[in-house]
């Protein structure tokens, strides 16, 4: 009976210590880069406000549903930026929270953004204070 307490005992324990150091965690610090013609800013909002370094950010913003803009900026302080006035994208920009990890695309010579994606999820960590 004794041994049989001791492996529940066990059990329970393993069981708790699993549970608690479970879930994937992710985050991406910011980075920018270009293929061809096109630039390319990701990286996740918590990751960049929780880095060691005080330079990189990436965020967007929408004013009055019908503008919006992106930037980012790294740890070797690349720069990127657009702007956008397509509302499917305006509706993406939206949808961005602390916990959210954020890329947009521009091509070369243009501040117009060709695309703006945006993940949310449980796995992205959350900014802190």
């Amino acid at each position: 009976m004794k041994r049989y307490l001791l492996l529940g005992i066990a059990a329970t324990t393993l069981f708790w210590t699993l549970s608690v150091q479970a879930g994937l965690k992710s985050g991406y610090e910011v980075i920018i880069t270009t293929s061809g013609t096109v630039t390319t800013a990701a990286g996740s909002i918590g990751k960049a406000r929780n880095s060691a370094d005080s330079v990189q950010y990436i965020f967007c913003y929408s004013r009055n549903n019908n503008f919006g803009y992106c930037a980012a900026r790294t740890s070797s302080s690349v720069y990127k930026a657009c702007l956008t006035t397509d509302t499917n994208l305006i509706a993406v920009i939206q949808s961005v929270s602390i916990g959210t990890h954020l890329s947009f695309k521009v091509e070369d010579g243009s501040t117009t953004c060709t695309t703006v994606q945006s993940v949310n999820g449980s796995h992205i960590q959350p900014a802190v204070p």
